[in-house]
């Protein structure tokens, strides 16, 4: 594997974020490596972003229990999923949804101090397919990626899913979970505007994005997180009581597709 940006300390020691930029664009496999005290963590994102100057993976969600516990701690516990947003400022956003207590808890660190080592890493290479259509994304299988490109220097780079196909030549390209900034889905040209950074933002929720043949991104988003107790400087936290329902919202926006395929 390649390292692309490589963060000790909060500096940068190896590489830069511009690098590790130019990699995410061009759809490239992304693994951040983390180092803390006690142990060593591996995120491999199937769904990435570039907004603005900042580089963001998503994790899908899973359980939040089992690491290297002991089984039994794991009965002790109230089920929960987690998912996270980990940014290239060492940023990141995690949200527990407990599963038992229908209830979502929710951690926003503006700088996680606990991080020793911040690895970005390629582990392959892809490159731009100019022309294509269904017969071709059919032949790919599961062995392609799609770029889809919002404007206003947003672009995000998704592992579908599901690809559903019809006689008219028309295809839908479905996402995974991917957990998203309330107000970013909502207007994201105004987000640009007034936003410090991508995880600037009290309000988070579930989203899922549909990609349509004809140029249409259409994000159906719940939110079901909030993080707006500050903490300290760096730390944010929230917890939401889901047992009413879920706030829901669905937005379209025209964006650029591309079909990216490894090297």
């Amino acid at each position: 594997m390649k390292t692309l940006c490589s963060i000790e300390q909060n500096s940068i020691v190896l590489g830069s974020i511009e690098i590790l930029r130019k990699q995410v664009l061009s759809g490239s496999d992304i693994i951040l490596h983390i180092e803390l005290d006690d142990f060593q963590e591996s995120l491999i994102f199937n769904n990435m972003m570039v907004f603005q100057s900042e580089c963001l993976g998503f994790t899908i969600p899973h359980l939040a229990h089992g690491n290297l516990s002991p089984l039994s701690r794991i009965y002790n516990e109230k089920l929960s999923s987690t998912i996270y947003i980990y940014d290239s400022s060492i940023k990141n956003v995690v949200m527990h949804n407990m599963a038992s207590d229908n209830t979502s808890s929710t951690v926003v660190h503006n700088k996680n101090n606990d991080y020793l080592k911040y690895v970005w890493l390629e582990s392959r290479a892809y490159k731009k397919i100019r022309n294509f259509d269904i017969s071709f994304i059919n032949s790919l299988g599961s062995n392609f990626k799609v770029r889809v490109d919002f404007g206003l220097d947003v672009v995000l780079i998704l592992k579908p899913d599901i690809v559903y196909f019809n006689n008219q030549d028309e295809f839908v390209i479905k996402s995974s979970q991917i957990l998203l900034p309330t107000p970013f889905v909502n207007n994201i040209k105004l987000f640009t505007e007034i936003a410090d950074g991508f995880t600037d933002s009290d309000d988070y929720g579930i989203s899922y994005i549909n990609i349509q043949s004809g140029g249409k991104a259409i994000i159906y988003h719940i939110l079901n997180s909030v993080a707006n107790n500050i903490i300290n400087s760096s730390v944010k936290k929230g917890k939401l009581d889901l047992s009413s329902g879920n706030k829901e919202l669905v937005k379209e926006y025209n964006v650029g597709i591309e079909i990216l395929v490894p090297k």
